[in-house]
């Protein structure tokens, strides 16, 4: 079981009454930068931005019931999106700080489970592929801290294809923080730890080139 979760922004309660660890402090020129609004004329100062988040992350959380529905029954298909991966999208266009810690959050909610737990595990595993299928580039590297921990998680977790999915995040993702993750993973399964070795190859050589270049 997952009893401890770290979150960025500092005013979502947790239903465990864990607190959080760290809060997310950003100038408002990169709060509006993230949300999408004229620094200008929507934004005076943080405040606004933390209204917006907390106005935000209630939201997904009273549509929480309508978006499980939606991933129970959405196929994940290499390369090919769904109703589930394009509310997610919307979302992260709208507000990409509070979407993403809502993503965070439904994680850590459905990983206090059992291994048994079909249905939790099902949760899990959409939510990894829409990760993967949403690539690093649409998480934004202020807010990137959510996902790493997620990836973390589910590496951790004793469900294999919730590892499998994990390693599809890794693969998509294709940076530094993919290959820190890789370094630490130490997967039981021959065919998990094949993928491991073959992605930690890969993006050693891309992301030393990277650092080169």
């Amino acid at each position: 079981m997952i009893t401890d979760i770290l979150y960025t922004i500092p005013y979502v309660p947790l239903d465990t009454g864990i607190q959080p660890r760290f809060t997310y402090n950003t100038s408002p020129d990169i709060n509006a930068l993230l949300l999408g609004l004229d620094t200008d004329k929507n934004l005076t100062n943080s405040k606004d931005v933390e209204i917006e988040n907390r106005r935000h992350i209630d939201k997904l959380r009273s549509n929480e019931f309508y978006f499980l529905q939606i991933l129970q029954k959405s196929d994940f298909e290499d390369g090919n999106s769904n109703e589930a991966i394009e509310y997610i999208e919307k979302q992260l266009k709208i507000n990409s700080i509070a979407t993403s810690n809502w993503i965070s959050e439904l994680f850590s909610k459905y990983s206090t489970v059992e291994k048994d737990d079909v249905n939790s595990l099902n949760i899990l595993y959409g939510l990894l592929r829409i990760i993967a299928f949403l690539n690093n580039e649409d998480c934004f590297d202020y807010i990137k801290g959510p996902m790493v921990l997620i990836l973390k998680l589910a590496l951790s977790s004793e469900v294999l294809y919730l590892q499998e999915a994990a390693l599809m995040v890794i693969e998509s993702w294709r940076n530094k923080e993919s290959l820190s993750l890789l370094e630490e993973f130490n997967p039981s399964a021959k065919y998990l730890k094949s993928y491991a070795e073959t992605l930690k190859k890969e993006l050693n050589e891309e992301v030393c080139d990277c650092i080169s270049e």
